[in-house]
């Protein structure tokens, strides 16, 4: 049992909620603080959920703490939380792709006795990743491919509109922290990867009119062991940036937590 507070009212914050009320987990409650101002909406999602002001928030102690505002929002508050020594799970994970953020956040979270837990999102392969993370011969290739009207706005930075895009266009090939530190919303499970090589890796993105949903590849290659992993999944309807499997992620990790597991799959 215990008691939760999630930050922000995004649509993944409400698929979260709906979520966690069907599976039926042992929560007390869960405090929200409403980032996008949708009310009652909200209140209706789970009997649990109660929305409370960030005043009021600091001055509790949380069982967990779910950031799903942003990074925008995240950026500030994630601090703030984490100075109160509580384990925050980042979903705005591309905020540590800037050194000086990180450094500030990991000696808050030290200071304090907090923890800052990054969930694996829709990256296949992270255990794989992280287990040859020791390896100095260790090289890591993720390719997105999304529909073109999920990627317009960096289509039309590219120069292409996104109807016109009929082939599939590569919006960036490079290094992931650099697209990281430029694009701070719709890739923040890149940042998981990074984490878990313990390196920068390989971002390919690929605006594609031939994938429904959210398509993934990854190649791991090492002296030991040289991987190949494809995943395609379901997005949620009111933001096709984010895979629904991401839900279940941080889910993954609220249940680690709440449920205080004896016996670890890590």
């Amino acid at each position: 049992m215990g008691e939760i507070l999630i930050i922000g009212t995004t649509p993944i914050a409400i698929e979260t909620i709906n979520t966690l009320k069907e599976m039926q987990l042992n929560i007390d409650a869960i405090d929200v603080i409403d980032t996008e101002n949708i009310g009652i909406e909200i209140n209706r999602a789970n009997e649990k959920v109660k929305i409370i002001d960030l005043d009021v928030a600091l001055k509790k102690n949380y069982t967990l703490v779910v950031e799903m505002a942003g990074a925008s929002k995240a950026k500030d508050l994630v601090p703030k939380f984490l100075e109160r020594g509580n384990k925050v799970v980042l979903l705005a994970a591309s905020l540590l792709a800037d050194e000086k953020y990180f450094e500030e956040i990991t000696r808050i979270a030290k200071l304090s006795g907090g923890k800052i837990i990054v969930p694996f999102g829709a990256i296949p392969g992270l255990d794989i990743i992280s287990a040859l993370s020791p390896l100095q011969n260790l090289d890591v290739e993720i390719e997105i491919r999304r529909p073109p009207e999920v990627l317009a706005k960096v289509l039309k930075e590219a120069g292409f509109e996104p109807d016109a895009a009929e082939v599939p266009v590569v919006l960036y090939e490079g290094s992931a922290l650099e697209e990281l530190k430029r694009i701070k919303n719709g890739i923040n499970t890149i940042m998981a990867a990074v984490l878990a090589a313990g390196r920068d890796i390989k971002l390919k993105i690929v605006a594609d009119s031939q994938v429904e949903g959210s398509k993934y590849k990854v190649k791991i290659s090492s002296p030991i062991a040289n991987v190949r992993i494809e995943a395609i999944y379901e997005v949620l309807g009111k933001d096709p940036t984010v895979s629904k499997i991401f839900v279940y992620s941080v889910i993954r990790v609220i249940k680690a937590i709440l449920e205080d597991q004896t016996v670890i799959v890590f």
